[in-house]
């Protein structure tokens, strides 16, 4: 019978680890710090990892952490990776650790993936004697401006060496605590960023009729875009359009030179979020030309779909039923979200997953949303489990 990592959480102390991996939590929700900004953040866990005897090499990408942990024989190279930047938005949660930083807030559980992660590490480092190999701890940043992965994987520390599997895994409100939710197929879609610029010729609020009024052009561009989806694409192809940004003007009596607008395109395929992002610039383009202005596309980015391949997702998917029993769900249902994990599965064989932090916690980007304390430990022994299948040091039978 296989080995379970609950066999030798009593011996590791994994109360006291647990303990201090909210401890910690705390500590990062209360200093929160935006992508490539994370400094005292990766300042913590190098520190912590230091504390354990790691490897530890810091300013990988700009503020990431990479850590090794090499076990006491050769073999595999298994890669766990957090993400551990926060979002530009006001915590508004009440808790006795809120964030310190006006503006700025854990609202999408990162404080919780690091602390995971470090306890992951602390509870490995007591079962290195048991494991073969080499366990690369991955702390990444700016994942939520999907700008963090590429800096690591381009970075010779990702391939020093480089890791035969990684994998993430992400809280998720709407699973209950105490259950995982495992992807076969695409689990998170790609993703596109749009900026567009409304130029126009500005002038006084009370003679509109003498400029070419850039926003008045805006809305009726953002009003037009909606029906590329509901007008131009198939409905039973799945597309997302948002404009989630506006930006124009300076004064209530003011018609300005220019207007913004930025927002977001999802799809399941890359070619497709290009091609919508292209209806959108043309389109507004039309419009605008109309209205006696001029429409550009100033900045657009695409992340690939991230898939979780069968093979090595069952490996997991197997992994995660000791710790986790019957609570696992298995989806074929992808995500509108997005993740920049997918860089990683482009270089090498990767899975991710998603903990359960509910039911009674706020959706993520939101100023309400905290991660469950209480989930911690499952995923240290979601992590610990898998680390023990793949690099156990199996027990000859002669």
């Amino acid at each position: 019978m296989s080995t379970t990592v609950k066999e030798f959480l009593k011996e590791c102390n994994f109360e006291k680890i647990v303990k201090s991996c909210i401890a910690l939590r705390h500590d990062i929700h209360q200093h929160p710090e935006l992508g490539f900004k994370e400094k005292r953040t990766s300042s913590l866990i190098a520190r912590e990892l230091h504390k354990l005897g790691l490897s530890v090499y810091e300013h990988i990408g700009e503020t990431g952490v990479i850590a090794h942990l090499r076990c006491s024989k050769d073999g595999p190279v298994l890669a766990f990776r957090a993400d551990i930047d926060a979002l530009p938005i006001e915590e508004k949660t009440g808790v006795k650790y809120a964030s310190l930083y006006k503006g700025v807030h854990h609202a999408c559980g990162h404080d919780g993936h690091v602390a995971i992660l470090l306890g992951t590490a602390m509870l490995l480092i007591q079962l290195k004697h048991k494991l073969r190999g080499t366990i690369k701890f991955i702390f990444q940043p700016a994942e939520e401006v999907v700008g963090g992965a590429q800096p690591i994987v381009a970075h010779k520390m990702w391939r020093t060496p480089l890791p035969d599997m990684i994998v993430a895994l992400h809280g998720w409100p709407s699973l209950p605590l105490g259950m995982v939710e495992i992807n076969y197929g695409v689990t998170y879609a790609s993703a596109g960023r749009f900026r567009i610029t409304i130029k126009g010729r500005g002038g006084h609020g009370s003679a509109p009729e003498l400029t070419h009024d850039p926003v008045a052009t805006m809305i009726q561009c953002i009003s037009a875009i909606q029906n590329i989806k509901s007008r131009e694409i198939s409905a039973l192809t799945p597309v997302v359009i948002s404009v989630c940004q506006i930006n124009a003007g300076s004064a209530s009596n003011i018609i300005p030179d220019t207007a913004t607008f930025a927002g977001t395109v999802r799809a399941f395929s890359t070619a497709k979020v290009i091609q919508t992002i292209r209806r959108i610039h043309s389109l507004s383009s039309q419009i605008a030309k109309a209205m006696k202005c001029e429409a550009t596309l100033d900045e657009y980015s695409i992340v690939p779909p991230c898939v979780n391949k069968y093979g090595i997702t069952k490996r997991v998917e197997n992994s995660l039923r000791k710790v986790f029993d019957k609570n696992i769900k298995i989806s074929y249902k992808p995500s509108m979200g997005a993740e920049d994990f997918v860089y990683f599965t482009q270089s090498v064989p990767g899975v991710y997953f998603r903990l359960g932090l509910g039911p009674y916690v706020s959706n993520v980007h939101s100023a309400q949303f905290d991660f469950n304390d209480e989930a911690i430990p499952y995923g240290i022994q979601a992590f610990g489990q898998i680390a023990l299948d793949f690099l156990e040091i199996k027990k000859s039978t002669r």
